[in-house]
């Protein structure tokens, strides 16, 4: 009886894919690190900019910034700049708002933090597919219209990244407020360990809100 043969396979016990792999996984870049140090920075000054006898608890600390004239008025200058920071972090700040839409982070209290009245998404795509059937009633194709010129001619909404994917309100004191409450429940997840560092919307929530917090926050900038 001849004897039974297993084939060999090329990537079975290959040191050199061992070596391509693990020098492919090195190159991925780690946010956590980098975030939590900038978290660190940010900490120290806003315990700085309120401080008292007695330093205030983090949460304390986030409701005071929320009424921070020059961190909001960066937020705002990052929100409308042409520049490809501006690009980049408006593309952050859609990730993030996709991200907790579709799971929102919870607080210590078990509530959920999401952009709940800075995304309008939904509003206003319905109110647009009611457009539509009002101009595909009216047999009327010169008034064929885009949701990105519906949003502008509304002037209700901000169509936030080019996928039409995320439209938030004008209202930019509201979105500022949220964007604090998800930034610092991201901090809160990664410190208590809360987020496995694996899982890849771990690293989406952490690379989008260090792109954030390292555009908005700039020490020595407009008094911050």
């Amino acid at each position: 009886m001849p004897e039974s043969t297993i084939p060999s396979s090329p990537l079975l016990a290959n040191p050199k894919q061992d070596i391509i792999h693990n020098w492919y996984k090195s190159s991925n870049i780690d946010y956590i690190s980098p975030f939590m140090k900038l978290w660190v920075s940010f900490n120290v000054w806003y315990n700085i900019k309120f401080s008292t006898s007695k330093h205030p608890k983090d949460s304390e600390a986030i409701k005071k910034l929320k009424e921070n004239d020059d961190l909001n008025e960066v937020f705002k200058q990052m929100l409308r700049a042409t520049s490809d920071e501006g690009g980049e972090f408006r593309k952050s700040l859609s990730i993030l708002i996709e991200e907790t839409r579709n799971q929102p982070l919870l607080n210590d209290k078990g509530k959920n933090v999401f952009f709940q009245k800075s995304d309008i998404t939904l509003k206003i795509k319905s109110n647009f597919q009611k457009k539509l059937m009002e101009i595909k009633s009216s047999e009327d194709d010169g008034n064929k219209i885009s949701l990105a010129d519906f949003v502008a001619q509304e002037n209700n909404g901000i169509l936030l990244d080019y996928t039409e994917n995320v439209i938030i309100t004008t209202e930019a004191k509201t979105i500022f407020t949220e964007l604090l409450d998800v930034l610092y429940q991201v901090r809160c997840h990664v410190f208590h360990g809360s987020l496995d560092t694996e899982d890849k919307r771990t690293q989406r929530l952490v690379k989008n809100a260090y792109i954030i917090l390292t555009n908005m926050y700039k020490p020595g900038l407009r008094g911050i």
